[in-house]
């Protein structure tokens, strides 16, 4: 097929689409831009994605916020210049050979906000003001380049900084700091940009803006109209911010039809309060797939409008009192149209009764393959027990409680989908039987592609999984999976150690040892969370 479209002229067409596979890599993408003018007309828009997902830095000579402020208009960079936004006159850049703007397809508010703070600081509004430079310093080094590790390594400084600059600007600088977000939405509308994926945090200054935007974008309604992947997220409930968000998700379903993923976390006081924008929501959505309902349950009668499409459910963080349980699931087992689902995320719920759970697998269990349950102890051998007697074709299974009471429950679960299993996640808290890495190593399914043990790792043990006997201790750990590499037709390999010292001086050795056998990569890289299902389907 490669050849015969090279030879019938096709080139580009492979081009783009080697690219973008590609997307994510962007020291790659970033290297193709020189290699010719046809790969640099594919590769720029996929740079500009989502370029708030880059590394945070305050020592670049460059902001890539730089490059979208030259599209202001006359009128407007005046405006900011007179705001104290001086770093406008002193860009010396040459005219732009692209629409970057227009390449947007991502608005993360909690990204957005990071960045512009460290753009701001760069213009010395916030430092001058507020002598914050050395909070935008400590916090912006160093910072992961994944949304993922971003969350997890930047994200309490950066929720520090912001509540230092909250509690301390006065109203001038709170108009300083609108403005730019205002006119920076602003550009995206007006140059054509339409986003795939939207989150708004109440929290953040950014999301407060984009709903003062709202006369704007329903003005130009292609910002927001092809949006896939729409989240809210309300940590702090405001009378006016609540009465903006439901003036939003009013207008919401005027303009698009077209999401696929939804993520509701609301609090329970609040989530009332927005029952009829949701439902229309979830009416007007023609090809919505996956839903999440973190810290709400009460939202779930909405599923009877997308019944036919939804094939994903998650529940994260909810706390099922009384008879909330029997409510949401009865309320899905109402639906005329039987549910197909093939993804159920169960996360850090808080549950009293298993009952409407196993009605739940009852229905839903022949079509389930992807299956994801974490921190559910108290139930889950009722859990195991509606895994063997309902599901037939798991093909995806995440498990954070392995108890040893409960141990031949898990290994008829390997047994029964041995099969079908493909990846396989195994987080436990806490101490396991001393023969149940040897069992493990036993009973893996033939066809497992992936497999992420996350426990405490007895090397003695651990040689039992791997066939092999060796000494007590880290260092023989590391033989341990050396010597196991070797052995093996392995395509990648990932290993964390938490004491960050000694995964300094022997976790090398180990890669270097390998390489030449294994691609060895970062924990974070190759593991696959539950939000990365979509990938795998």
């Amino acid at each position: 097929m490669a050849c015969s479209k090279i030879f019938s002229g096709d080139i580009p067409e492979i081009i783009d689409y080697i690219l973008q596979y590609l997307r994510n890599d962007l020291r790659s993408l970033y290297s193709y831009i020189f290699v010719n003018r046809l790969f640099c007309r594919i590769s720029i828009p996929l740079l500009w994605e989502d370029p708030f997902s880059i590394p945070l830095s305050n020592k670049t000579f460059i902001h890539f916020l730089d490059i979208y402020f030259l599209y202001l208009s006359d009128v407007n960079k005046n405006t900011l210049k007179n705001h104290g936004f001086n770093m406008i006159d002193s860009l010396s850049l040459k005219p732009h050979l692209f629409n970057y703007p227009s390449f947007l397809k991502t608005v993360n508010s909690s990204l957005i906000d990071s960045h512009l703070m460290v753009w701001m600081n760069k213009s010395r509004i916030l430092s001058n003001e507020l002598k914050a430079s050395s909070h935008i310093n400590t916090c912006t080094i160093n910072c992961p380049l994944t949304e993922i590790q971003y969350k997890a390594s930047n994200k309490t400084n950066m929720e520090n900084f912001r509540n230092f600059i909250y509690k301390k600007a006065d109203t001038t600088l709170i108009l300083k700091i609108n403005l730019a977000y205002f006119l920076l939405f602003e550009i995206f509308i007006k140059n054509d940009a339409s986003l795939y994926k939207l989150q708004l945090e109440d929290r953040f200054f950014s999301t407060k803006n984009f709903y003062n935007l709202d006369e704007l974008i329903l003005e130009t309604p292609k910002f927001i109209s092809r949006v896939k992947d729409f989240r809210i997220i309300i940590s702090c409930p405001e009378f006016e911010a609540i009465r903006k968000l439901q003036n939003f998700l009013s207008s919401l379903p005027l303009i698009c039809n077209s999401i696929k993923y939804i993520e509701l976390n609301f609090p329970h006081e609040v989530h009332n309060k927005f029952l009829q924008e949701i439902k229309n929501l979830f009416k007007s959505q023609i090809t919505l797939s996956k839903v999440l309902f973190n810290r709400i349950c009460s939202l779930t009668e909405s599923l009877k409008y997308c019944s036919n499409t939804l094939t994903s459910i998650s529940f994260h963080f909810i706390i099922f009192n009384e008879n909330i349980p029997e409510l949401f699931i009865q309320s899905l087992l109402n639906i005329s149209i039987p549910l197909k689902i093939k993804t159920l995320i169960l996360d850090d719920n808080v549950i009293q009764s298993s009952f409407p759970f196993q009605l739940l697998f009852h229905n839903i269990g022949p079509y389930l393959k992807y299956l994801v349950i974490i921190y559910q102890p108290y139930f889950i051998e009722d859990f195991y027990e509606f895994i063997i007697q309902y599901c037939e074709k798991i093909e995806f299974l995440y498990l954070t409680e392995i108890i040893n009471n409960y141990e031949n429950l898990f290994f008829q679960i390997m047994e029964l989908f041995n099969n079908n299993l493909r990846y396989l996640t195994l987080e436990v808290k806490g101490k396991l039987g001393k023969n149940f890495l040897k069992e493990l190593g036993q009973s893996l399914p033939i066809n497992l592609e992936y497999l992420d043990l996350y426990f405490d790792l007895d090397p003695i043990n651990l040689t039992h999984f791997f066939e092999n006997l060796v000494k007590n201790n880290l260092k023989a750990t590391l033989y341990v999976i050396k010597e196991f590499v070797k052995g093996k037709n392995l395509e990648y390999l990932t290993y964390a150690i938490t004491n960050q010292f000694v995964l300094s001086n022997n976790l090398k050795n180990l890669i270097k040892e390998t390489e030449n056998i294994v691609k060895m990569k970062m924990y974070d890289d190759l593991i696959i969370r539950p939000s990365d299902i979509d990938g795998l389907i």
